[in-house]
């Protein structure tokens, strides 16, 4: 231990400087401290502002450690109820093992890729969503960071021009007679049966295709 022995006026400027240190550091914290609270707000403003559903879980066990309004208000389960349990508990997933399937598929696309996936409501209504994952870490925790988009609207409309295109095969090929149809303007070709394509095969060099 080393001591320096100071009296009168030199022990008065001593003191000034260590006490216009401590207070400059002290400010210099403070400043620190309400910036860091302003970007903490900020990012929760912008968290729960989102307009798709945001849930931030432990990558390991699956609990939920946070969730935005967006989620609130479509899965109907608040924020107070969801942090601290899993979506298995909040029977989330539309079927068992769907998680797992989930994480399987995220994997195999990387971050920020899209994976459809089929979500229960808390009112046991289902719905198709389009979920982008996220890896990052979030208080000491090896987290997921997952966006969910709402596509039911759009994935009817594609199975219901599935299932039209499969009705309008059905009827071109309940005839052995040649069908085909166009675009009325410009005169594409837009279906036609299998007889149509048996009979165009008999012409070499010709493609048939529909557009």
């Amino acid at each position: 231990i080393v001591g320096i022995i100071v009296s009168g006026t030199s022990c008065t400027v001593i003191l000034w400087i260590v006490t216009a240190g401590y207070q400059r550091e002290r400010q210099r914290l403070t400043a620190l401290n309400e910036q860091l609270s302003l970007s903490e707000a900020r990012l929760s403003s912008l968290f729960h502002a989102h307009p798709d559903s945001v849930v931030i879980s432990d990558s390991t066990t699956g609990l939920l450690l946070d969730v935005n309004r967006a989620f609130e208000r479509v899965s109907g389960w608040s924020r107070e109820e969801s942090v601290g349990h899993s979506g298995d508990e909040l029977k989330l997933w539309a079927e068992a093992g769907a998680r797992e399937r989930w994480l399987h598929d995220a994997d195999l696309q990387g971050d920020n890729s899209p994976v459809l996936a089929q979500m229960r409501t808390r009112s046991g209504q289902l719905l198709w969503l389009s979920l982008r994952t996220s890896h990052l870490e979030f208080d000491g925790h090896q987290t997921l960071m997952v966006s969910a988009r709402d596509v039911t609207a759009q994935v009817a409309a594609e199975h219901a021009v599935s299932e039209s295109r499969a009705v309008l095969s059905g009827l071109l090929n309940s005839t052995d007679d040649l069908v085909w149809l166009v675009e009325p303007r410009e005169f594409r070709l837009t279906a036609f049966n299998d007889a149509f394509i048996r009979a165009m095969k008999q012409h070499p060099g010709l493609d048939v295709y529909a557009g």
